[in-house]
């Protein structure tokens, strides 16, 4: 969930706050350094969220994702693919048994349309089609 930008200008000054008063803690305090490093890693997050440049995959390599499809005698029906590659407009599958070739771009706006993050809603989606269709 994204920040109002107030509340998020707010966020980056507590953290830039709060690493001037670890930096002055004593260096063999293991604890208070990991915090230090936690604090500037939110830091880096949050000041990018407010550059808009933080940028949040529904998927990532390796998940499986759902397509509802049709064959043709128009039978609805859902085909899993693995996903090999994200970007920011959407992310990248291939049909190829094997791997092999770029892989094809399925844009995010698809996700609960023709494309699915687990096959109970792809299926619920086909179920919907076929009762749409009987009306």
């Amino acid at each position: 969930m994204l920040m109002t930008k107030e509340r998020l200008l707010l966020s980056i000054e507590t953290i830039k706050e709060n690493i001037k008063i670890l930096k002055d803690i004593e260096p063999e305090d293991a604890g208070a350094y990991l915090q230090l490093e936690h604090e500037k890693h939110i830091l880096e997050l949050l000041q990018a969220e407010a550059e808009e440049r933080l940028f949040v995959s529904p998927v990532k390599i390796g998940n499986k994702v759902w397509f509802i499809q049709q064959d043709d005698e128009d039978e609805w029906y859902t085909s899993e693919e693995t996903v090999i590659d994200v970007s920011s407009k959407g992310f990248y599958y291939s049909e190829f048994l094997d791997g092999g070739g770029a892989g094809i771009l399925e844009l995010y706006d698809e996700i609960g349309e023709t494309v699915f993050l687990s096959q109970e809603e792809a299926e619920k989606a086909i179920i919907q089609l076929q009762e749409k269709a009987n009306d």
